[in-house]
């Protein structure tokens, strides 16, 4: 049986700086290693050595501002840099062959094969395109059939992440 379904998806700052950070996370935990490895040099550096303290000092403001700031940060200017035609509803028609979105100023329509892989996380789907590309499918707007439609046509499409109750918790 054919499956077709439209979702009206709102326009949400919070779930673009969400799915923002979703894709930027891999990038953004080599960082936040980073900041904690700078932060053990710079009190190493403070409490071993007398050579050097200034650059003891600016490792360990440095670390926590990658740790902690970064991530929003990057959000933030990805906000900003956001195609003003993308900041409003848009319409997520899906079925067998196709993905289209459409924006009021703008569409795109692609068949399954450019979905690369779909993301299950608690609340939303993501329809990745590329590692740096994703729509959300907010779960939320969609009847618990329309959600087990979504995922039997998901599987039988692409490659799913599904949910892992441990990092269920941390998303």
């Amino acid at each position: 049986m054919p499956v077709s379904m439209t979702i009206t998806v709102p326009y949400d700052e919070r779930l673009f700086k969400r799915t923002t950070q979703f894709l930027l996370r891999p990038q953004l935990n080599r960082l936040y290693v980073l900041g904690a490895v700078l932060v053990a040099l710079g009190v190493a550096m403070l409490t071993l050595t007398t050579i050097d303290k200034v650059v003891g000092v600016v490792c360990v403001v440095l670390g926590p501002l990658l740790v902690f700031r970064i991530g929003r940060v990057t959000a933030a200017q990805a906000l900003e840099a956001q195609w003003s035609a993308t900041r409003a509803a848009f319409n997520l028609v899906i079925d067998d062959q196709w993905v289209s979105i459409a924006y009021p100023l703008a569409q795109m329509r692609c068949h399954w094969e450019t979905v690369a892989r779909v993301v299950e996380k608690p609340d939303v789907w993501y329809l990745m395109f590329t590692k740096s590309q994703a729509v959300p499918l907010p779960k939320n707007l969609m009847t618990p059939e329309q959600q087990a439609e979504f995922a039997a046509l998901a599987a039988a499409r692409t490659s799913v992440v599904p949910l892992r109750r441990a990092s269920a918790q941390r998303a």
